[in-house]
């Protein structure tokens, strides 16, 4: 079950990208038809490799 917040909070995927980074993240993949992670990980390291799989 949902929780309130969990639908009206923003999601915290910067904060999430800098902590995967920091943790040692090397490679990256995103899966479906979008890049949203892609950009949000360029945005927060320039150099990082995000390869997009679709189907």
């Amino acid at each position: 079950m949902l929780k309130p917040d969990q639908v009206t909070s923003p999601v915290q995927w910067e904060t999430t990208v800098k902590t995967l980074l920091s943790k040692g993240l090397k490679n990256s993949y995103e899966l479906g038809p979008g890049k949203v992670i892609a950009g949000i990980f360029k945005r927060v390291y320039k150099s990082a490799n995000v390869e997009n799989i679709s189907a």
